[in-house]
């Protein structure tokens, strides 16, 4: 199927939708890739959480989470521990 200029998802040949339709369609179109992302969001988190190999995650040289596997690993409490214990490393 080859998408028209005029309306780049979903469309047909020759198909010219009207500027309320295709806000409409694009909004629509948005809608799905926000529901994707958050799907693809939430199976990332359950591997991570799951994984039997000790994981964190860090976001600009900063914990932010570590999954259960790395706190029995290293014998923290909690994985909030670990987090704080990245923070105060600082």
């Amino acid at each position: 199927m080859r998408l028209s200029r005029s309306f780049p998802l979903f469309a047909r040949p020759g198909y010219r939708a009207e500027p309320s339709a295709r806000r409409s369609n694009t909004l629509q179109a948005l809608s799905i890739a926000e529901v994707s992302v958050n799907a693809a969001e939430q199976l990332y988190r359950r591997w991570v959480s799951r994984n039997p190999d000790g994981m964190l995650i860090d976001i600009g040289g900063r914990i932010v989470y570590a999954n259960d596997a790395l706190r029995e690993l290293i014998g923290a409490r909690s994985s909030d521990q670990i987090v704080e214990l990245g923070q105060n490393h600082r």
